[in-house]
């Protein structure tokens, strides 16, 4: 468990901004296939996001978490289902109609899940933190206890 939140933020990391920005980045990419590739790269990130929210939430379950880490990891779980059931099949839409050389109107939507990602990833990376203070915590009271 110790890992998920460290490897979450990560592939946020890696696969949601890094990727995103490379991608725009290429001079030769015309741009109808910069927004098809953008959209294809935030449904495989999703689905792993999914992956990972499960194993906290299943965490949260078995392990039974100190309130803050729970409360902590509700508002990582409530921000992602946000982002996926009422945004992303938003941008998805968006981005299928500027791929196909469509414009759309000026939308909140972007800037909006652009925030919620990046509060995401700051309570992910203060999670990450977390489990490794508590994992030292205990591997040090662990060392230190008395044998018997």
């Amino acid at each position: 468990m110790n890992l998920v939140p460290s490897l979450w933020a990560g592939l946020i990391l890696g696969g949601g901004i890094l990727s995103i920005l490379a991608i725009f980045d290429v001079p030769s990419a015309e741009k109808s296939f910069a927004y098809s590739a953008a959209a294809r790269v935030f449904e495989r990130v999703a689905l792993i996001e999914w992956g990972f929210l499960g194993l906290i939430l299943l965490g949260i379950l078995t392990l039974q978490f100190p309130p803050k880490r729970t409360f902590v990891t509700g508002m990582i779980a409530v921000i992602f289902i946000l982002q996926e059931l009422w945004l992303h099949p938003v941008l998805s839409e968006r981005a299928s109609i500027l791929a196909s050389g469509g414009q759309v109107e000026t939308s909140l939507a972007h800037p909006v899940f652009a925030v919620l990602s990046l509060v995401k990833l700051l309570l992910l990376i203060g999670l990450s933190f977390s489990e490794l203070y508590h994992f030292r915590f205990c591997r040090d009271r662990a060392v230190l206890a008395p044998s018997k």
